[in-house]
C-alpha cells in the first residue's frame, strides 16, 4: 500500500489473510474505515495499525483472533467503531482500549 496516501476506504474482508504485518498501512495516512472482517486472522501484530491516524472504523469480527496488544490501537485516538465480535478472544488487558478517546461503539 506504498503511496496511497488519499485512500480513505479499504475492504480486505473474505480474503483469507491470516498475518496482519506491522506498519503494513503505514502510508495510508487518510484511510478513515478498514475492513478486515472474514479472514483467518488468529494474531495481530503490535503495530499493525501504527500511523492509522485518522481510521475512524475498523472492523475485525469473524476472524480466529486469540490476544489484542496493548500497543495495537495507541495511534488510533479518532476511532469511533470497533468490530471484534465472532473472535476466540481468551482475554483483555485493563489497557487495550486507553488510547481510543474517541470510540463509541465497541461490539465484541
Amino acid at each position: 500500500f506504498n503511496n496511497m496516501f488519499k485512500l480513505i476506504q479499504l475492504d480486505l474482508s473474505n480474503n483469507l489473510i491470516e498475518v496482519v504485518p506491522n506498519e503494513i498501512f503505514r502510508d495510508l495516512s487518510s484511510l478513515i474505515t478498514l475492513q478486515l472482517s472474514k479472514n483467518n486472522i488468529i494474531d495481530l501484530n503490535p503495530f499493525a495499525f501504527n500511523k492509522l491516524n485518522s481510521l475512524k472504523l475498523l472492523d475485525l469480527s469473524k476472524n480466529m483472533i486469540k490476544n489484542l496488544s496493548v500497543a495495537l490501537f495507541k495511534d488510533l485516538a479518532l476511532l469511533k467503531n470497533l468490530d471484534l465480535r465472532s473472535n476466540n478472544l481468551e482475554q483483555l488487558k485493563n489497557n487495550t482500549f486507553f488510547s481510543m478517546k474517541s470510540l463509541i461503539e465497541l461490539d465484541l
